[in-house]
């Protein structure tokens, strides 16, 4: 019981800690609109708003982006973009053209993420082989 605890908190804190970067390039992005327009202010709704959405986003990130299947990679960006915009539109937070330049900056953002990813992932591959060819050598029989 404490294991699926101890698991289920370390995949919690993992997914608010991904959400987090999310919301911060969402507020971020609407922040600077708005300062282009004058307001100086972004509500508390709008920030719980973007932060929902992010966290959705992990979580479909987290369970569709497992490896480097191509099918997997292209649903996980229409997922995103759709969970992206649709929030976006139905809560108003971008004008039109303001709309447009967030769904290519997030369209942009995923690209960075996946790139991160493929990237994260050949590294810890490299490292896991590594430590298996070390620990091969060090245990050999003989």
């Amino acid at each position: 019981m404490m294991n699926k605890l101890l698991k289920y908190f370390t995949w919690e804190l993992n997914t608010e800690f991904i959400a987090s970067g999310y919301c911060i390039a969402i507020v971020s992005l609407y922040s600077i609109f708005n300062l282009l327009l004058g307001i100086k202010t972004v509500e508390i709704i709008v920030m719980l708003e973007m932060f929902c959405t992010s966290y959705i986003i992990t979580i479909v990130q987290k369970l569709i982006y497992k490896d480097d299947s191509t099918i997997r990679m292209i649903l996980w960006y229409i997922l995103s973009m759709i969970i992206s915009i649709v929030p976006a539109v139905v809560f108003q937070w971008f004008s039109k053209l303001n709309l447009i330049m967030y769904a290519i900056f997030m369209f942009l953002a995923l690209i960075v993420v996946h790139v991160g990813l493929h990237f994260a992932s050949k590294i810890d591959s490299k490292n896991l082989n590594e430590a298996l060819l070390q620990y091969q050598e060090n245990h050999k029989e003989g």
